[in-house]
């Protein structure tokens, strides 16, 4: 059995993890008093920029897995490779009229 028991070093791990983050609270405020502690309160532009960059995150996710699906799709059955080819061509095509205009 180990030398602490398991609660005991939860509670160290955790107040390790509180000393450092109140170490770079106080760097980021630049204080340099040790009897300082830092509340760092949570607002509402915060929480919906962190919101809206997770929900990006998720999306680019989906997107991503939809877009491998699809490539998987086109090179098992040549039908959809030929479709999306002929897609690819329409779409070279027209960006070059978009160009020399």
């Amino acid at each position: 059995m180990g030398k602490y028991k398991p609660i005991l070093k939860n509670k160290k791990n955790e107040q390790i993890k509180y000393d450092l983050r109140q170490k770079q609270l106080k760097e980021k405020n630049r204080i340099e008093d040790e009897n300082v502690i830092v509340i760092e309160k949570s607002n509402i532009t915060k929480y919906i920029i962190n919101l809206i960059i997770a929900l990006l995150k998720k999306i680019c996710i989906v997107m991503l897995l939809i877009l491998s699906f699809v490539g998987l799709i086109a090179v098992i059955y040549p039908e959809p490779r030929e479709l999306l080819y002929s897609i690819a061509i329409e779409i070279q095509q027209e960006l070059m009229v978009l160009i020399e205009r």
